[in-house]
């Protein structure tokens, strides 16, 4: 093992992959500073075994920015955020994957979806990840893009997001492809000059909702990082069930998949948020279908959860 970073054969061996004693690679003792960056030599530029190794290398690259994000959560001592809201009933919007900077981006639909909330009297929506498209995601991308670059992109996101509601959202694989090949995250760039919109974190986050009675839930954000699956439901309920008795959320917004889904289960209620985004060459090559549109999620509580639930999903066609 080098002094900064993990070499690949440290880390073969840490998975077990080549014949002999086990090795051990301590991933969360790298430092936000001293890990994979990319003046730090991890990998010998002599050292090539083709796309395994580029494989072998993006794999740790990810599990180690992972290990790290949650190393900071348990270590920063930051409580999870309380939104309150008042009357009865809690009311807030819910959408997802705007993908600003991309020529399929739908800017009308965003706009009527805040003009929507608006008219309704929602103070608060929810983004379930992927708020800008990112670079270099697919062969191809550079060529559904209308903006390239992080800054070019968070300006296009301040120009254009709508600015009459507060926004609080998370960011997907398409806002962290910045944060992977440049270390920047857009995230924190884009709430540092809107005042509206409100970062929670990379990938999921939690936040505390509370009733004017005081009662509470928790609801999650969630910005998966696997494919779409043949059934719609698939991932969700695969997701619901891997969950632990005391970490479940009451209500769970997911994104990433450009779907839409309502599901009540292990006492969970779910939605797949939809998209704001058109249908690409990309989805369209693989046959991925891009439900647009956007939720009106209203919720009852009293001392241990969700009483009522009513998700109402506002499609959008054209």
């Amino acid at each position: 093992m080098e002094e900064e970073g993990v070499t690949l054969q440290a880390y073969r061996k840490a998975r077990g992959r080549k014949e002999g004693k086990w090795g051990h690679v301590d991933l969360l003792n790298n430092t936000e500073e001293d890990a994979f960056h990319p003046e730090h030599d991890i990998i010998s530029e002599e050292t090539n075994h083709g796309d395994e190794d580029v494989r072998d290398r993006e794999d740790l690259e990810e599990e180690n920015r992972r290990l790290r994000i949650q190393l900071r959560n348990l270590t920063s001592g930051e409580r999870i955020p309380l939104h309150k809201f008042g009357g009865d009933w809690i009311r807030f919007g819910v959408l997802s994957d705007t993908h600003l900077g991309s020529y399929y981006a739908h800017l009308d639909l965003l706009h009527l979806a805040y003009r929507f909330y608006e008219k309704e009297g929602i103070t608060k929506v929810y983004h379930s990840g992927d708020l800008c498209d990112g670079e270099r995601m697919y062969r191809g991308q550079e060529y559904e893009l209308e903006t390239h670059g992080a800054d070019a992109q968070i300006a296009y996101c301040k120009r254009n997001y709508p600015d009459m509601i507060d926004t609080y959202f998370v960011t997907g694989n398409h806002d962290l492809s910045f944060w992977k090949h440049a270390g920047i995250d857009i995230g924190d760039r884009i709430e540092a000059i809107m005042p509206s919109m409100h970062y929670l974190g990379q990938d999921w986050a939690d936040v505390t909702i509370e009733d004017e009675g005081g009662n509470k839930a928790t609801l999650r954000l969630l910005h998966p990082g696997k494919g779409s699956s043949y059934a719609i439901s698939y991932v969700s309920q695969k997701y619901i069930e891997a969950l632990y008795g005391g970490e479940k959320p009451n209500f769970l917004c997911i994104g990433h998949f450009h779907k839409v889904e309502y599901l009540f289960y292990r006492n969970i209620h779910m939605i797949q948020s939809g998209t704001v985004e058109r249908q690409t060459p990309f989805m369209q090559r693989r046959n991925l279908a891009a439900m647009t549109g956007f939720w009106l999620v209203e919720l009852m509580l009293d001392e241990i959860g969700i009483t009522r639930c009513r998700a109402e999903f506002i499609p959008q066609y054209t």
